[in-house]
């Protein structure tokens, strides 16, 4: 008489397909994890170590939805790529990525600490994403040392 099923009427669940319908429902069914927030000197580690456990050494954590499963996430404060990420902003790494597509940002090993630059491929480079003409393009000739590659980025405000 309702035309509802048995299901919804005892606890209000809805069939698979009225879910599937829904605009959330892709969000929904992805996992939630964790994701630890480390320092720029534990990110380095990944590097040489890739095993390495980043919740070790987590200052904190956001829940992120990802189909990715090896992510740390860094505070990133660089003016260098402050027109794509101003500071303060949050960037989530997947370190079992470490071939950047043409474009895509990625964390690198440099001399100093580890930094987030934009990869290039034709001339090989990594690319300053900054209004400041300060901030140079560093051409390679070898591929970078890649940690892993920026997946998404958090704002704060």
């Amino acid at each position: 008489a309702l035309d509802v099923s048995v299901d919804w009427l005892g606890g209000g669940a809805r069939s698979a397909a009225e879910r599937d319908k829904h605009a959330a429902a892709a969000y929904i069914r992805r996992p939630l994890q964790h994701i630890p927030v480390i320092s720029f000197a534990d990110a380095a580690r990944f590097l040489d170590e890739p095993e390495s456990d980043p919740h070790t050494v987590a200052e904190d954590y956001i829940p992120v939805t990802s189909g990715a499963t090896q992510l740390f996430a860094l505070i990133l404060d660089d003016k260098a790529v402050g027109a794509v990420f101003p500071p303060p902003t949050l960037v989530v790494v997947d370190y079992a990525d470490r071939r950047p597509k043409d474009g895509a940002f990625c964390l690198v090993a440099t001399d100093g600490a580890p930094i987030v630059r934009r990869w290039r491929d034709g001339p090989p480079r990594l690319e300053a994403a900054s209004t400041d003409p300060d901030f140079a393009d560093r051409a390679t000739a070898i591929p970078p040392r890649v940690i892993g590659c920026v997946r998404l980025s958090i704002r704060f405000h």
